[in-house]
């Protein structure tokens, strides 16, 4: 892990946390390694709740929505209490976190009838958690669902398809214009990935990386029985430039 810098910006990615299912340990092994890290910046790959109460999947409505949004308020600040509080340099976003969203936040609507906390979306709720220390994003299949920074670019992600990290980052890489050697990270498959290069065709590599953090939920839950999720893991990337 290198050293803190003046010269260095540094920031933490996750996602996919699943509120209020993150496992205890899981959150806490993600916050150590945060707070080591003393980043500038978190991001968060969205799915930051799991909104259990509307889904259709059974044995998943354990908590209701209120319930829901006391847990995330409390990893919002467990989050906030992680970044170095450092005035950023010119030209990055004077935020300390960046959020996201995920399809479990773009599904929910202010008039479904399992709501209790009527027109309090999740996000609404992070951003007056949060206020002007968070940056939202919407979940967006385009450049406005995009967080660039330099040569890191990130996203929650679409598809799920067995290449579909490196496919995506090609195609966010071409719908922002990254530079070359930009690195793409989204969490949506679940399934962690260390930074690797892109390929264009089996034999010609592609200019670009990709990552996956998995997820800091459950990694069996109940309700994904019938799911394939032998693969599904944590991760946090940690990125400087």
């Amino acid at each position: 892990m290198p050293s803190p810098s003046t010269d260095l910006f540094r920031t933490a990615v996750l996602g996919c946390i699943h509120a209020p299912h993150t496992p205890r340990a899981t959150w806490e092994d993600a916050l150590r390694t945060v707070s080591e890290f003393r980043p500038d910046l978190v991001v968060v790959t969205g799915d930051w709740a799991d909104a259990s109460w509307a889904t259709g999947h059974p044995n998943r409505d354990t908590y209701t929505d209120r319930e829901e949004l006391e847990i995330l308020s409390e990893q919002c600040d467990d989050l906030l209490g992680c970044t170095s509080g450092r005035r950023p340099p010119r030209g990055v976003p004077r935020r300390r976190i960046v959020y996201c969203e995920g399809n479990h936040e773009y599904r929910l609507d202010a008039t479904n009838p399992a709501r209790t906390v009527p027109g309090r979306l999740v996000t609404d709720h992070i951003r007056e958690r949060l206020g002007d220390r968070c940056h939202i994003l919407p979940y967006s299949n385009d450049r406005d669902g995009i967080f660039r920074l330099g040569q890191l670019m990130v996203w929650h992600g679409y598809s799920t398809g067995v290449n579909s990290d490196s496919h995506e980052t090609l195609l966010k890489a071409t719908q922002s214009w990254a530079p070359t050697g930009t690195l793409g990270v989204r969490s949506h498959t679940h399934i962690p990935a260390p930074p690797t290069q892109c390929r264009a065709t089996a034999r010609v590599p592609a200019p670009y990386w990709y990552a996956n953090v998995g997820t800091l939920g459950p990694l069996r839950p109940p309700y994904a029985r019938t799911s394939n999720t032998a693969w599904w893991g944590s991760a946090v990337l940690l990125h400087v430039q």
